[in-house]
Formats: structure tokens, sequence, C-alpha cells
């Protein structure tokens, strides 16, 4: 403790910057446990209830389904999920592509509101598509298979409310890594920079007995 005492006396800035970041990595983790808490609550109240789904639950548009195999008939085919009355916590997707897809996402929305580009999921596999949405409440999900005119598509699995893993609660996304990797270090900044300026105020103010 002592040790700890002289290194904040004799680095302020340094133990302010270590102090910053330990308060986010502290606060990542309570959000990512809190996460996995009502993650589990709604599901053993049965709020998020595991599906298997197929085509049949979809309206589609710019997609020309035969058996099990669409034919994508614009830049911007979109497979809208009929049933609005369940909560989505995730989607998952078999598909097998006879050419490679440009880009694959998942759209979400509150009930009457439209779908936006702030309100959008994408997945890093081609094949096996894993895309995981906030559950707000009721909300209308669109699926975007692909954006090459002309392609087919073969339909596999498609699942909503799949058990996520443990592990997979605590390995934050890019958007967090990047705010826990600058929010504390630019705070820490400012709030150095602010105690030099008062410094010599307060300085200035005890010479004069003020």
């Amino acid at each position: 403790m002592e040790k700890l005492r002289q290194f904040v006396k004799k680095r302020p800035g340094l133990a302010l910057v270590v102090a910053f970041y330990l308060l986010g990595i502290l606060g990542l983790f309570v959000v990512q446990l809190g996460e996995f808490v009502v993650n589990r609550v709604l599901y053993v109240t049965g709020t998020l209830a595991p599906a298997e789904l197929t085509l049949e639950d979809f309206d589609l548009l710019d997609l020309e389904a035969d058996g099990d195999v669409l034919l994508v008939l614009s830049a911007d085919p979109q497979m809208l999920l009929k049933d609005t009355s369940r909560r989505v916590e995730n989607l998952v997707v078999d598909f097998a592509y006879r050419h490679q897809p440009r880009q694959s996402s998942v759209y979400w929305a509150a009930l009457g509101q439209d779908y936006s580009r702030t309100k959008i999921a994408y997945s890093q596999n081609a094949q096996h598509q894993v895309y995981y949405l906030p559950v707000t409440g009721r909300q209308s999900l669109r699926f975007d298979p692909d954006s090459l005119n002309g392609n087919h598509i073969t339909v596999g699995r498609i699942a909503i409310n799949q058990p996520r893993p443990l592990w997979a609660f605590f390995v934050p996304g890019m958007a967090r890594i990047v705010l826990v990797v600058v929010v504390p270090g630019l705070a820490a900044s400012a709030l150095s920079i602010l105690f030099q300026a008062l410094g010599p105020r307060r300085k200035g103010k005890a010479g004069t007995g003020l």
C-alpha cells in the first residue's frame, strides 16, 4: 500500500490514467455480466423462446422460391419475419450460395418504425450466419440474405433465440473494445489538464491568504 501511495504521489498523471482504465475494464465487465443475467432470466421465463423457422415464416421481397432454393432478383432482396409477437435475441442461418455473397445483414425496428442503418447486425461467416440483436421488446425483423443479383441460395436451417454459450457474453464487440481503449485515456487526459490549470490558481490564492 505504501508503494502505491508513493507511485501516485510521484506519478499522479500516470496513476490517473491507470485508474481510469481499470474503471473502464470494470465497467465493461459489469455491463457484460448484466447482459448475461438478463438473458438468462428471459430464457427461464420463456420471454425468449427458441424456435426453428422455414421460408413460410417470411414474406419474400425480390426473392423467388423454388422449394428450398431462393433466386435473388435484385441487389436488395429481403426476408421479412411475419410474426412480430416474439422477441428475437439472435438469428441463426445456414445457407449455401452458388456464388460468394456480397453482403448479408439483419435489420430490426420497433413496431411501426422504418428500418435504418443504425439498427443493423452483420455476421462474420457466410455459411453459418449468427446475428445478435438487442432485446428491446416486440420488433419487426428483416433479413437481407445477399446483394448479388442472380445468385442462387440453398436454404438450410433458420432459427431464432438459440442459447449462447457462457463465454460469448464476456467477449466484447469491437465497438466496446474501442470505447474501453479510447475513452478512459481521453477522460484521464482531460482531467489531468484541468488539474494543471487549476493548480496555479490554488497556489495563488494560498499565497495571498484568500
